[in-house]
C-alpha cells in the first residue's frame, strides 16, 4: 500500500512539472492565459525555418580542364582543416599526364640530337659539294687552255677533241653547281622542319606540364577548408570520385561573410517579405540566440528530392553579428521570422476556431456559431477583426 502511495505521488509530481513547464512554454510562444474566453492582446505571428549557415565570399577550387573530360580526385585534405596561402588542398590523378611528358622529353631529346647530327651533316656536305664544284672549275679551265690554242697548230681531231672537252667541263661545271644549290635548299628545308618538330614538341610539353601542374590546386587565402556538394550523388565530394570540368569540389569560405541560407515551401513564401525580424539559434549552441534580417528572397522554388514532391524557396537570411569563434560555414540553425505584430487586437484560441473552406468561426458559450475574419494565425491563437463590437470577454465552448 505504501509502495502505491509513492508511485502515485511521484505520478502526480510529474504531471504537475509537466503542466507548468507547457504553461511556461505557452506563455513564451504568446499563447493566451485564459484558452475559453476572447480577449484582447498583443499578437504576434511567427514562421519558423531551417537552414545553414553560409559563407557569401568564398576561395573556390575547380576541376581543371584537360583533354580527358573527368579526371579522379587522388588526395584532398581533411574537411576542416586550416589552410595557409600556398598549402596544396586537393591533387587529381596525373599519371596519365606524367606518362605523356615522359614521352614528349625523350621524342624532344631525341630531335635535338637529330637536329645536331643534320648540322653536321650539312657542313660536310657543303665541304664536298665545294669541292665537286672546285674539281669542275680546275677540270674546266685546264680544257680552256687546250682549247685556246690555235687551229692551225693542232690536227683537226685534236682541235675537236678540246672543244667537245671544253662543253663536257662546263656543263659538269653546271650540273655541280646546281646540285649543289639543290642540296642546300633539300638541307635547309630539312633542317627548318625539324626546327618547327622541335619547338611544337616543346610547346606539347609546356601545355602537358602546365596542365601536370594544376592537377595540384593550392590554396591563395587562409581558412577553413570544406568540400562541395557532388553534383551527381547528391553528397559530399570525398577521395577517389571522379569529376568533371569546371566542376567545384572544394571550397575556402570568408568567416566574416557568412549568412543564413534557409528554405520555406510555396504555402509559407507569400508571410514573408524583405525586413522582417529574425531569431537564430545554431543547432550545435541552442542556448545561443543572435538577431538577423530576411535579406533575400528567391523568386523561383527549387524541387528537393530529399524532403519530398513540394517545392522550395531560398530565404537569405543577414546576420547583425558573426561570432567567428563558434560560427562554421555549414552549420544548421533554426530561424523564428516574425511575420505580423499586431497591438490590441481580439485574440481566441486556435482550437476554439472552426474552419470550414476559408470561413473560420467561433461559437460563444450562450450564443449562435459566429463568423470571424482573422487579421493572422499563429500556432496557438487567431487574431481577428470584429465587425459586431460585441465579442470581447465572451467565454467559448
Amino acid at each position: 500500500m505504501q509502495t502505491r502511495s509513492k508511485s502515485f505521488s511521484f505520478v502526480l509530481i510529474n504531471a504537475l512539472v509537466v503542466w507548468v513547464l507547457v504553461c511556461c512554454f505557452d506563455r513564451a510562444q504568446g499563447r493566451p492565459d485564459d484558452i475559453d474566453r476572447v480577449r484582447r492582446e498583443r499578437f504576434i505571428q511567427t514562421r519558423t525555418l531551417t537552414g545553414t549557415l553560409v559563407a557569401e565570399r568564398a576561395e573556390e577550387f575547380y576541376v581543371p580542364r584537360t583533354r580527358s573530360w573527368q579526371i579522379q580526385i587522388k588526395w584532398m585534405v581533411a574537411e576542416g582543416t586550416v589552410v595557409k596561402p600556398d598549402d596544396v588542398v586537393v591533387r587529381f590523378d596525373n599519371s596519365a599526364l606524367s606518362g605523356q611528358i615522359e614521352e614528349l622529353e625523350k621524342t624532344l631529346e631525341d630531335k635535338r640530337k637529330q637536329l645536331l647530327e643534320k648540322k653536321a651533316e650539312q657542313v660536310r656536305q657543303k665541304v664536298d659539294l665545294g669541292l665537286s664544284i672546285k674539281q669542275a672549275e680546275v677540270a674546266l679551265a685546264k680544257e680552256e687552255i687546250d682549247a685556246a690554242l690555235p687551229a692551225h697548230l693542232v690536227s683537226d681531231y685534236e682541235y675537236q677533241k678540246s672543244r667537245i672537252a671544253l662543253k663536257r667541263c662546263q656543263s659538269e661545271l653546271e650540273q655541280a653547281q646546281q646540285k649543289a644549290t639543290k642540296e642546300h635548299k633539300s638541307m635547309e628545308l630539312d633542317l627548318e622542319r625539324l626546327v618547327l618538330e622541335i619547338e611544337r614538341t616543346e610547346i606539347n610539353l609546356t601545355r602537358q606540364r602546365g596542365e601536370s601542374e594544376a592537377m595540384s590546386l593550392s590554396a591563395h587565402t587562409s581558412g577553413a577548408v570544406l568540400y562541395a556538394l557532388h553534383s551527381w550523388h547528391d553528397r559530399k565530394i570525398q577521395i577517389g570520385d571522379t569529376v568533371g570540368a569546371s566542376m567545384v569540389v572544394a571550397t575556402v569560405p570568408d568567416p566574416t561573410s557568412l549568412h543564413v541560407e534557409a528554405w520555406i515551401n510555396e504555402a509559407g513564401v507569400l508571410s514573408l517579405a524583405k525586413g522582417q525580424p529574425v531569431k537564430i539559434w545554431l543547432d550545435a549552441f541552442p542556448d545561443r540566440e543572435f538577431q538577423g534580417v530576411v535579406y533575400q528572397i528567391s523568386n523561383s522554388a527549387e524541387k528537393k528530392p530529399r524532403w519530398g514532391e513540394t517545392r522550395y524557396f531560398s530565404v537569405i537570411i543577414k546576420l547583425d553579428q558573426v561570432d567567428q569563434e563558434i560560427m562554421r560555414p555549414g552549420m544548421s540553425v533554426r530561424c523564428q521570422v516574425k511575420v505580423k505584430e499586431l497591438d490590441d487586437v481580439l485574440v481566441v484560441p486556435l482550437a476554439r476556431v472552426t474552419c470550414r473552406g476559408n470561413v473560420y468561426c467561433i461559437t460563444p458559450h450562450a450564443g449562435a456559431e459566429t463568423e470571424i475574419e482573422p487579421l493572422g494565425i499563429n500556432a496557438f491563437a487567431v487574431a481577428f477583426q470584429d465587425r459586431t463590437g460585441s465579442l470581447e470577454g465572451v467565454e467559448l465552448d
